[in-house]
């Protein structure tokens, strides 16, 4: 029974794997988009002047690569310069690392199912971790965290909030190796992105859940010592947690500000209560649109839940998963309460990715109830086991489709990117002697960041043989009485020069006629050269 309870995992593992590939694998060949390309420029250089490591080290005491933002990813840094020395430039390699990422923490989510039931070797854990795992890896949410380089952070703060439940529970909340890769865990985490602080709040409900042990005294009430653990427990990590907030203080002057420019949380505001409900809508529903599959998608999503909430009234062990899920998806969503703020176009999606992983544990719940193979008789809970089981079929079924149309804009825009380069080096090769091009390109593409900071790096090495900048300037297409005085001082003494902006769908540059004395009306002529789609959408 051993031996075949294996075979069935690996098939399972192995289905799992495939499917990932399958509908993600053809992102390989696109190419850096948006930050990605600041991302390459800042580790290439630091390679050619043989300061990587100070400057990796210095991201520990400094704002990311020095940016507007109180970002503080070290780690998510450190891994693109691991990128760098593993790949270069060849933008397929860095993609499988983001898809490596993303398929362990689908198996990693699977092992932690497993471990919350408690049962070793049982096809019962097996079959929730799977469920659990296959929900996960192939939600329509994770296009922007899979393909773009940039939304690592996200998939690499998950992989280290994983490692430390898993290694958490292991370790029983006793100190000991497991327990020192679980604190391991939590700095991965806190290095990838700020939500890694929500770990102690998970290490709590594995607590509140009964997953770790109550280790009475002699004498002692069991809410005294389960108190008394899980302060133990638990203590160290808020503790380091402590201490990261500190660091960030004094790095920021604030401990809790991320991103630049996000309104505050206001309950009496109609607008900022739509956006936190459109962003609830797509995490439930995900789709571009309300149609009629990701409505269906909502509808079987709901009924799956509801599903998962019965089958915990009547199946203890089941009961433990769903409240851990519960828990932890509260805390995972509550950092995101201010900042979340998903576009028509899917976009910022990606702050979904790490709440994704509970609402899995969740909707996998039927199948902590499914008959055993010992047991004959079938009770109401298996009934329900059985309807859970087959709604996780329907709602696979019913992503790949939503999943696929999601990628869709990422892989054209990664194809469209992929072209961009010697495009602008033949533009460069081709203006004439005393002559200078300005070249528009859009900050993104359908909904999917095209250029955006990667003016810089479009012309000069990695991503060409040599700088182009005493031939070409590539912008994205603001107005340009918008520009930075130095930029606007830049372009007056220029010589006689020629306008062309990128289109993205045909993959070319298109002769762009610009009023000189006229420099606001730039979207009329890029509509006039058929660049509208590159520049409107």
């Amino acid at each position: 029974m051993r031996s075949h309870t294996d075979v069935v995992r690996w098939s399972l593992i192995g289905i799992l794997t495939l499917a990932v590939t399958l509908v993600y694998g053809w992102a390989l060949s696109g190419y850096f988009l948006g930050d990605d390309l600041s991302f390459l420029y800042y580790v290439a250089e630091w390679a050619r002047q043989n300061r990587l490591g100070p400057e990796l080290l210095g991201e520990f005491a400094s704002t990311m690569l020095n940016s507007a933002g109180f970002f503080f990813r070290p780690l998510y840094i450190a891994s693109f310069a691991g990128d760098y020395l593993m790949w270069g430039t060849n933008a397929a390699g860095w993609h499988l690392t983001n898809l490596l990422l993303h398929l362990a923490n689908a198996l990693l989510l699977w092992r932690l199912v497993e471990r919350l039931l408690a049962r070793p070797g049982s096809r019962t854990a097996m079959l929730a971790g799977a469920a659990a795992a296959i929900l996960f890896a192939l939600r329509p949410t994770g296009p922007e965290v899979v393909i773009w380089l940039s939304g690592r952070t996200d998939s690499l703060a998950l992989f280290g909030l994983l490692i430390g439940l898993l290694a958490y529970l292991r370790a029983d909340g006793r100190w000991g190796n497991w327990y020192l890769l679980a604190l391991g865990g939590f700095l991965l985490a806190l290095g990838g992105k700020e939500a890694g602080v929500t770990l102690p709040g998970g290490l709590v409900a594995l607590h509140l859940v009964g997953a770790i042990s109550v280790r009475r005294r002699p004498g002692e009430s069991r809410w005294l010592a389960w108190a008394r653990g899980a302060f133990l427990g638990v203590g160290p990590f808020a503790l380091l947690l402590l201490v990261y907030l500190g660091w960030r203080q004094f790095l920021f002057g604030s401990p809790f500000t991320v991103y630049l420019g996000v309104p505050p949380i206001r309950l009496d505001d109609p607008d900022w209560r739509a956006r936190k409900l459109w962003a609830l809508i797509f995490f439930l529903m995900p789709g571009l649109r309300i149609t009629a599959l990701p409505l269906f998608a909502g509808l079987v999503t709901g009924a799956q839940g509801l599903v998962g909430l019965l089958v915990a009234r009547r199946s203890a062990v089941a009961r433990r998963v769903w409240v851990f899920g519960v828990l932890w998806l509260m805390a995972t969503l509550l950092p995101l309460a201010q900042q979340i703020n998903i576009e028509a176009s899917g976009l910022n999606a990606r702050l979904l990715y790490i709440p994704a992983a509970p609402l899995a544990i969740l909707l996998a719940v039927p199948f902590a109830a499914l008959v055993p193979p010992e047991r004959r008789r079938r009770t109401q809970a298996d009934s329900l086991a059985l309807a859970g089981a087959l709604g996780t079929v329907i709602l696979t079924l019913v992503w790949i489709p939503l999943l696929l149309r999601l990628l869709d804009p990422w892989v054209e825009a990664g194809r469209s990117m992929r072209a961009l380069p010697d495009a602008i080096s033949a533009r460069a090769a081709a203006v004439p002697e005393g002559g200078f091009a300005i070249l528009l390109i859009p900050d993104n593409v359908r909904g999917v960041h095209f250029a955006r900071n990667g003016q810089g790096a479009l012309m000069s090495p990695p991503v060409q043989g040599r700088v182009l900048a005493t031939r070409v300037l590539v912008l994205t297409p603001p107005p340009f009485g918008e520009l930075t005085p130095e930029m606007g001082a830049f372009l007056l003494p220029a010589p006689a020069r020629e306008h062309w902006c990128w289109n993205a769908t045909a993959r070319e540059f298109e002769p762009l006629a610009f009023p000189e004395q006229a420099k606001d009306v730039w979207r009329d002529a890029m509509r006039e050269a058929g660049c509208t789609l590159a520049a409107a959408q």
